[in-house]
């Protein structure tokens, strides 16, 4: 739940979305009816990843809060726009790799500020750092916010063909494998939801996606699995995007080549395990679809002195 208020979609004029060189849709020159094979070749072998552990480094708080969506600096704005329930996602995202990149924190301070269970109340150092951090991860007030117009555009796009989000996905997470295999985490935005235009049936709003850290890689059978930290599941090791090869479609045949060329995509769900203990050991899996995912920038700030002095 991303917190820049209940805005549509369709409200935002999405740009074309284009994958450009081709290339890098990472189609596979080769007869539909052996992709399945070729795709399972693209599938990460060897285990890797960061040293974030969400169970350490993440809060212990879960991500949902209420109240104003604005920090403090947005003046009477800020007690004018109050919610009963909203998520800070992206900036709990940020905040976390501040304090997992920080070299000038002890780790006894940052694990104080990650182990409190309890939301920080409204205009503490830590809440509005977290406002903060969040309007940062969408890039921005004085640009605009591009990142949540990318969150709407990946919403506009069909799931299938060469522009779809199932071959963007690939694109990405390909260079998700490639951060996490040296070592280094990587910032996700996840499109859950579609605008009416792009034929998905899962429509939404904006505030209906989601923002999570890529903490390592771990190969499966028929696919693999990169795992997370979510805000929305606190202390959960387990939380991870089950990605899984397809065929997102095909390119039309040029001239006289009949031959057909597949596209790769990515089929992604978020797994994650439901807090009801008396269930059955399926019944537990949270499943989610996941129509999108790519990379969002992130830059690193020193943690203020401020957020560690809790309580105040």
């Amino acid at each position: 739940m991303m917190h820049i208020g209940e805005l549509h979609a369709s409200r935002i004029a999405p740009r074309r979305l284009f994958v450009a060189p081709l290339a890098a849709v990472l189609f596979l020159v080769a007869p539909a009816r052996t992709a399945p094979p070729l795709l399972a070749k693209t599938t990460p072998s060897v285990q890797a990843g960061s040293k974030f552990l969400p169970s350490k480094h993440g809060f212990a708080f879960v991500n949902h809060f209420s109240g104003s969506v604005l920090p403090k600096s947005f003046g009477q704005l800020a007690s004018l726009i109050s919610v009963s329930s909203y998520g800070l996602c992206g900036g709990m995202s940020f905040a976390a790799a501040d304090l997992f990149l920080a070299r000038k924190v002890a780790p006894s301070a940052a694990a104080a500020v990650l182990g409190a269970a309890i939301q920080p109340p409204a205009g503490t150092p830590l809440r509005e750092y977290l406002h903060r951090r969040q309007l940062d991860s969408l890039g921005g007030l004085s640009a605009g916010f591009p990142q949540a117009a990318r969150f709407a555009e990946w919403m506009s796009a069909r799931d299938s063909g060469p522009t779809g989000t199932q071959a963007m996905t690939a694109v990405e997470i390909a260079r998700v494998v490639r951060t996490l295999a040296a070592g280094n985490i990587s910032m996700l935005g996840l499109v859950y939801v579609g605008t009416s235009g792009s034929g998905s049936t899962s429509r939404g709003f904006l505030t209906d996606n989601h923002q999570v850290i890529a903490t390592a890689i771990k190969p499966r059978s028929g696919g693999f699995d990169v795992m997370l930290y979510d805000p929305n599941f606190p202390a959960d090791d387990t939380v991870r995007l089950a990605c899984t090869p397809v065929v997102a479609g095909s390119l039309p045949s040029i001239g006289p080549c009949t031959v057909s060329i597949p596209i790769m995509g990515l089929r992604v769900n978020r797994v994650a395990r439901s807090p009801d203990i008396n269930a059955t050991a399926k019944a537990r899996l949270n499943i989610k679809p996941v129509r999108g995912v790519f990379i969002m920038p992130y830059k690193p700030v020193q943690p203020p002195p401020d957020i560690f002095a809790l309580g105040k």
